[in-house]
């Protein structure tokens, strides 16, 4: 509303205003006391939001650089109508700051900074044993990091670490297995393996590799990968399965078996 007639008059431009009729207005554009829209503000504080709803938002320039908002938490978002030609934001978790739910229709611009999705790793660099033919052997993970709180490793340098997934999701496991004795005509199975305890249970997910060699290498890597909707609460590791040559794992060159986790979805 424009302030300009009232007794207050020579402070009316200082005033911040809602366009609409004298009251307690509860929506509006923000305006100075001149009755003009204000195109940008500053608002330091720690910003924490149930609940964000922004219709016809257009946003030029948003910057969020640790101004008490290194994590900006907002269960959920609702935008008809984004513009956003440069979004900055630092988020220290890695976890895209909380974020669980994003509805947004009509987003315009291009956003060229990086993402973090959120992941975790874990290698098996010691502890190491002649693998059992036709059986599934469990990696002794010793190794782990990550960079959010989505994940929890359990049994780290024991008998059965696990990695529990503590959100709904889709999630990409990528392995790596590096074993010496990999003769000819053998096979090498790895599965990704898991349950909703933390148990020593093989319960087969999915299978993330299955190749037969023909060829003798002494020394071989090998890749696998698979995508899973995981349910919150779920726990993971890898199977590996030769059907032959009892192979020993290793760690040569710095490549040490492996599990990544991304949460992709």
């Amino acid at each position: 509303m424009d302030l300009k007639n009232k007794k207050f008059s020579a402070t009316y431009g200082n005033l911040l205003t809602i366009n609409t009729v004298a009251g307690s207005p509860t929506s509006g554009d923000v305006q100075n006391g001149d009755g003009t829209n204000i195109a940008s503000m500053n608002i330091n504080g720690d910003l924490s939001a149930t609940n964000v709803n922004a219709n016809l938002a257009s946003a030029t320039t948003v910057n969020a650089q640790n101004t008490n908002t290194t994590n900006i938490t907002a269960t959920d978002v609702n935008a008809t109508n984004i513009n956003a030609t440069t979004f900055v934001a630092t988020v220290a978790t890695g976890d895209a700051g909380g974020l669980t739910n994003i509805n947004a229709q009509n987003i315009t611009g291009v956003y060229t900074g990086n993402i973090a999705l959120p992941w975790a790793k874990l290698e098996w660099t010691t502890n190491y044993f002649n693998l059992p033919n036709n059986a599934l052997s469990r990696p002794r993970w010793d190794v782990y990091d990550d960079n959010t709180t989505l994940f929890e490793v359990f049994d780290l340098g024991g008998f059965n670490p696990r990695l529990k997934v503590n959100q709904n999701g889709l999630y990409l496991f990528l392995s790596t297995v590096h074993l010496y004795d990999m003769y000819a005509d053998m096979d090498l199975q790895v599965h990704l393996i898991g349950g909703s305890s933390n148990t020593a249970s093989n319960a087969i997910v999915t299978c993330l590799n299955d190749e037969k060699f023909a060829e003798s290498q002494e020394d071989r890597t090998i890749q696998g990968q698979a995508s899973v909707e995981a349910v919150s609460g779920q726990y993971y590791t890898i199977g590996i399965e030769p059907s032959a040559n009892s192979p020993f794992p290793s760690s040569a060159n710095n490549c040490p078996t492996s599990l990544t986790v991304i949460k992709v979805a």
